[in-house]
């Protein structure tokens, strides 16, 4: 039994990067947390996004959500941001850490990496995972989620009031999941897969 926790910068990300894998570390016992930067305002309705987050964590089988409480789009890698990181990392004990890449189209996410690697810069386990902004990823570690892409999608169908928002090639948040996933399945000679970026991996 791991304890695992996956930092995202708004609802949805996490469950877009590495949804599957999550779905994977509860099925094996593991204890999974989220930390949550901001409420995604600038996308929806905060209240309503933060329902939706509750209730992904649950289908995912999370412990329990860390909420930041920052303002969308307004992430700094500052002191406030990387304490509350480190205390989110200090109550979950975390054996693995998942966070988005730094490279990335996506001002939150570049500032979020950063902030999320000063604060775990005393752990072994950290892998990057990727979003629709996330630019230049090149994954050397993949996770095989051929048997619960569909549950991965379940889970972000969660995120209801994002459903119908179109991302890269006009594809919506499912159709870029499933394309992405045959990609990365592809990649790793797999049917469906999410691919991760170390920072560092103890084996």
């Amino acid at each position: 039994m791991k304890n695992v926790l996956a930092i995202g910068a708004h609802p949805d990300d996490i469950e877009y990067g590495c949804g599957g894998t999550l779905y994977k570390n509860y099925l094996s016992g593991d204890n999974v947390y989220l930390f949550i930067a901001t409420g995604g305002e600038c996308g929806g309705d905060k209240e309503l996004r933060n329902l939706e987050q509750t209730e992904a964590c649950r289908l995912i089988g999370c412990k329990g959500i860390f909420w930041g409480e920052f303002s969308d789009t307004k992430l700094g890698v500052n002191n406030d941001l990387i304490k509350s990181i480190e205390e989110a990392i200090k109550i979950s004990k975390p054996d693995i850490i998942y966070v988005n890449y730094f490279d990335d189209y996506h001002q939150d996410h570049r500032s979020l990496s950063r902030a999320s690697i000063a604060a775990a810069r005393k752990h072994n386990n950290i892998l990057y995972y990727e979003t629709y902004s996330t630019n230049k990823f090149i994954p050397s570690v993949f996770s095989d989620i051929s048997d619960c892409l569909e549950k991965k999608l379940e889970i972000i169908k969660s995120h209801k009031s994002q459903l119908s928002k179109f991302y890269p090639l006009g594809s919506s948040i499912l159709e870029a999941t499933r394309s992405i996933a045959v990609y990365r399945g592809f990649q790793s000679r797999l049917k469906y897969a999410e691919g991760f970026k170390p920072l560092r991996m103890l084996i």
